[in-house]
């Protein structure tokens, strides 16, 4: 299984939970495992208009310059540079 494969399950699952539990504290912790599990799967930079940086992260919207890192230095977004 992959992170994408992960999100689609884990999206069915909110939506069905019917456990004696907080469902609140389910949907909540169900949102950060979906956002932690976004940010690994590789998004492309998009350029930017400050010929000193070069480059945006499509996920925090941080500048940087062509240094091909695999993730963002500000929020750990991954990169695809391919």
């Amino acid at each position: 299984m992959d992170e994408k494969e992960a999100i689609i399950i884990i999206n069915r699952f909110k939506g069905i939970t019917t456990a004696p539990v907080n469902t609140e504290e389910v949907r909540e912790a169900c949102a950060l495992a979906i956002a932690a599990l976004n940010k690994q799967v590789p998004r492309k930079p998009k350029k930017s208009g400050d010929y000193t940086t070069g480059w945006e992260c499509p996920h925090c919207k941080a500048e940087f310059p062509a240094l091909f890192d695999e993730y963002c230095y500000n929020c750990g977004q991954a990169l695809d540079w391919g």
